[in-house]
């Protein structure tokens, strides 16, 4: 199978690629801590993540604080909102699905390239909440996880 190599415009970088689609994921728990938010910052720029699902983020008055302004955010406008999802990566479009979001959930249809999806980040306390293997179409992978960020 032949390869050839594009730019992606990441982040106000271009990056080099295989043609093949492929999105760079990240999923953190931030315990609302300005630290933690400027660490995940570097680690976006540092691996060039592309999406970056997170829970308890740090927010000021209602407000998500300390993400780069050129990455675009979801998150819902309910109080001490606990999750939200970060996307770094210019050429990915998505569009929250509100009927499916709360406090503690947000859910995006993403589309990038050939590739069209749901990603959620989710924050579950420690009820022992479990997310279960669904659907898989054609190449379509879906992974799910527990709370202690099992993936399979």
């Amino acid at each position: 199978m032949a390869t050839t190599k594009q730019k992606i415009k990441h982040k106000g970088l271009r990056v080099n690629r295989n043609q093949q689609t492929q999105i760079r994921c990240m999923q953190i728990n931030l315990q609302h801590s300005r630290t933690a938010t400027d660490n995940l910052m570097k680690l976006i720029q540092q691996d060039l993540t592309d999406i970056a699902f997170v829970q308890e983020p740090y927010i000021i008055q209602n407000k998500l604080a300390g993400i780069t302004r050129s990455h675009r955010t979801y998150i819902t406008n309910e109080d001490r909102s606990r999750a939200t999802i970060i996307i770094a990566n210019e050429d990915i479009d998505a569009i929250i699905i509100k009927q499916l979001c709360d406090r503690d959930t947000i859910v995006a249809e993403v589309r990038y390239k050939s590739m069209r999806f749901l990603a959620a980040s989710m924050y579950f306390d420690n009820r022992g909440y479990k997310l279960q293997h669904s659907k898989n179409r054609g190449n379509t992978k879906i992974r799910y996880g527990d709370r202690h960020i099992n993936c399979h």
